[in-house]
């Protein structure tokens, strides 16, 4: 994702939560959404390969709910957001009506 100001790798754990969270901020995500951060040895990134044509959504159980890819046909590494969110208000729906019944 690109911001009008791009930071330096990250040195600690907690400048990478601060960036993280700076950046959760900037992009207005609800406070009641919890934000997951790799670890300095980039793991999750390693293992997922998520940078910088993927991101992921995952559940609290740790299941995969929804991968985001590059827009097709795109030359450059962009989203539309769009349905990310339409993913998260199909989700949010879903958990409503499990919860219901």
């Amino acid at each position: 994702m690109k911001f009008s100001v791009e930071w330096p790798q990250p040195v600690s754990l907690h400048q990478r939560i601060e960036y993280a969270e700076t950046c959760a901020a900037a992009l207005k995500l609800k406070p009641d959404m919890t934000l997951f951060v790799d670890g300095m040895d980039n793991a999750f990134n390693s293992a997922f390969c998520s940078w910088p044509t993927c991101y992921y959504v995952v559940d609290s159980d740790a299941t995969l709910l929804y991968v985001g890819q590059q827009d097709d046909g795109a030359d450059y590494a962009s989203y539309n957001v769009q349905l990310l969110f339409r993913e998260l208000r199909r989700l949010a729906n879903v958990k409503k009506r499990v919860t219901l019944t």
